[in-house]
């Protein structure tokens, strides 16, 4: 119901707006009596994917944008299991168990939670490489998949993502402290 009452009709003020006053809409005249339409983290205006809506009618657009979180969290996640010295193999099946998680299928056809949480294995990614071999563009792709889970709407995913990563780099560090000094 949040997706076709919200989401979507949030996406067609964007993007209409977008199209006709080559400008993102500050304001939500339909809600109310006005709202702040940017300032709502939930329009997810600045996720990247957006990008669709510009080239795409409004539910051809969405249909692609909503099916896009498959294969972009699986190679993340791919990718992911990869630095962690898993196989092809396993690094594929961890990557579909993680798409066809029943968390990712619940909030699948709102959109934010799966943009939201599908940045979470580039952000381990970065923190693994990070630690073992520092290299700025390391660094440059943990910015970036931090700051588009921010941008993707949804912000107790982006808590989680933060709090998953920390500990995760915690838990790196003091593991190769210890390795370091056997």
């Amino acid at each position: 119901l949040d997706a076709t009452r919200q989401h979507l009709s949030w996406h067609r003020l964007t993007f209409e707006y977008i199209k006709e006053n080559l400008s993102i809409p500050l304001w939500n005249p339909y809600n109310y009596s006005g709202v702040p339409h940017t300032a709502n983290i939930q329009t997810f205006i600045f996720n990247p994917f957006n990008v669709l809506f510009l080239f795409l009618p409004l539910f051809p657009a969405w249909i692609l944008f909503i099916v896009l979180q498959f294969p972009v969290a699986a190679l993340f996640t791919y990718i992911f299991s990869r630095s962690l010295g898993l196989s092809k193999i396993s690094s594929l099946f961890v990557g579909i168990s993680f798409i066809f998680s029943s968390y990712i299928i619940f909030w699948l056809e709102i959109g934010i939670v799966g943009y939201s949480v599908m940045w979470l294995p580039l952000m381990l990614y970065s923190i693994q490489n990070l630690l073992s071999n520092f290299k700025i563009r390391y660094l440059f792709l943990l910015v970036f998949s931090s700051c588009i889970s921010i941008f993707s709407g949804h912000i107790q995913i982006v808590i989680f993502n933060f709090l998953i990563s920390s500990a995760f780099w915690i838990f790196k560090s003091l593991s190769s402290d210890k390795e370091t000094r056997l």
